[in-house]
């Protein structure tokens, strides 16, 4: 099994993010999913929408709508659109509280090494059916 890159979405959100149509954020999602480690999607020379269609595997109808809700993303400031001297465009993330270059750390909640495990919480093993039991 192949294994997936890790990628920050937005667990605790903040209510400018919750009052975008639900649709504006589901492209939100996709565009923190293809974000490289600095933040940044590079457009090229290429409208960012059928970048970000190509990257979301969107149908080709869907592009009207994500490129409405790539400005309304842009509007609202979770990402700005950077363009070059020479043309070259890029989406650059705007959420300075996501760290995409890095794995998360344990929690300390789910860090228990050193403890004894709680024996309330221990499940017990079920005991083998014999009919099941096998030659």
């Amino acid at each position: 099994m192949k294994k997936l890159s890790w990628r920050k979405l937005l667990s605790d959100p903040p209510s400018a993010w919750m009052r975008l149509p639900l649709i504006t954020r589901g492209v939100g999602d996709e565009l923190l999913r293809a974000v490289d480690a600095d933040g940044e999607i590079d457009c090229g020379t290429e409208a960012p929408a059928v970048v970000v269609c190509r990257l979301a595997a969107a149908h080709p109808r869907e592009r009207r709508r994500v490129a409405e809700a790539i400005d309304e993303l842009v509007a609202a400031g979770f990402f700005a659109l950077v363009v070059s001297d020479t043309g070259s465009r890029a989406l650059c993330m705007q959420l300075p509280d996501i760290s995409l270059a890095r794995v998360p750390e344990a929690s300390p909640k789910r860090a228990r090494s050193g403890r004894e495990p709680n024996p309330k919480r221990a499940r017990s093993q079920p005991e083998p059916n014999p009919k099941r039991a096998r030659s």
